[in-house]
């Protein structure tokens, strides 16, 4: 597994990029009794398979006994001579205390609480644009690996991010289909609701929960691309986590080809959850007039989740 450390406190003297893979570092200059960040990605990012993109800006917080909770922004630097840079700075004292980050820094934090509010879109770009941000954050969280102060050697603290969505991807291809095979969309459909989606969403930043979403019977990618035996971009979208898939499992897979929607059941035998931090790729294949899904379902980093492919549209 890859991890990205981009550092906003003096661990390194060496400068690198943002998107540098393998213990990347900044070097920056700090004041006495500063706190300093070291920033880590322990899964890969969505943003940037893996690292943060230059401008990228993460929220950073302190929660402890004399410390006044006020959100600072670090941004990543836009090239290799400047080092991710904080717009408050924070000062430590006497007392130990934890360090809370999230991504995207513009969500709304709740201090008090250790919360963000987040959403959850219920249609999402499933193919955006090359270097277009896509349409659904990638909502990530963090809490420090140990307590700071402002004692020597203990006033850096080190964030490793982690994904509180899972991430859906889907390998469509053409199999005996004689049309000409346009692909416009992907949806998954639910009668009794398992799909979450919404705009009132609570994220825990101490493990990534999330409450507050509803229920919904859909879940839709825009994903305008033609079929192939071998697709080289895949429409991906990010999802909330659901348990017991294999419970009352009524969750459709409706891919609309040439203006006509064909629909398989999604396969439950092999991955019964959508964990955070996981991407699954389910590969469809397109014969005739329906679908088919292999058997597996793979599963890779971010962590790895599992495989199915069982899937086939005859």
């Amino acid at each position: 597994m890859k991890n990205i450390i981009i550092s906003a406190a003096i661990v390194s003297t060496m400068l690198v990029s943002c998107s540098n893979e393998e213990n990347a570092a900044f070097q920056t200059s700090k004041e006495k009794n500063e706190l300093g960040v070291l920033v880590g990605i322990n899964t890969r990012s969505s943003i940037n398979g893996t690292a943060f993109p230059a401008k990228s800006e993460i929220g950073v917080f302190i929660a402890g006994t004399g410390y006044t909770s006020v959100v600072s922004k670090f941004v990543c630097p836009d090239n290799t001579a400047n080092p991710w840079t904080p717009n408050n700075k924070i000062f430590l004292n006497n007392n130990t205390a934890d360090v809370y980050g999230f991504y995207p820094s513009g969500i709304t934090p709740d201090l008090a609480n250790k919360t963000v509010s987040v959403k959850v879109l219920g249609s999402q770009n499933g193919l955006p644009t090359p270097g277009a941000t896509p349409d659904q954050d990638d909502l990530m969280y963090a809490v420090s690996t140990g307590k700071v102060s402002n004692a020597v050697g203990n006033d850096n603290a080190t964030l490793i991010f982690k994904h509180a969505l899972a991430k859906l991807s889907f390998s469509v291809t053409k199999g005996t289909y004689n049309g000409t095979g346009n692909i416009t969309g992907i949806e998954l459909t639910s009668a009794s609701s398992k799909l979450l989606a919404g705009d009132a969403g609570v994220m825990k930043l101490v493990d990534g929960s999330i409450s507050g979403l509803s229920k919904a019977t859909s879940l839709k990618l825009v994903a305008a691309q033609l079929l192939s035996a071998s697709p080289s971009v895949l429409p991906t979208g990010l999802v909330a986590p659901v348990a017991n898939l294999d419970q009352t499992p009524d969750i459709k897979i409706i891919v609309t080809v040439d203006n006509k929607p064909m629909s398989i059941a999604l396969p439950v035998t092999t991955i019964k959850a959508w964990e955070a931090g996981k991407i699954y790729t389910y590969t469809i294949t397109v014969n005739g007039t329906e679908l088919s899904i292999n058997n597996t379902v793979t599963v890779t980093d971010w962590l790895s989740g599992g495989a199915d492919t069982s899937a086939v549209i005859n």
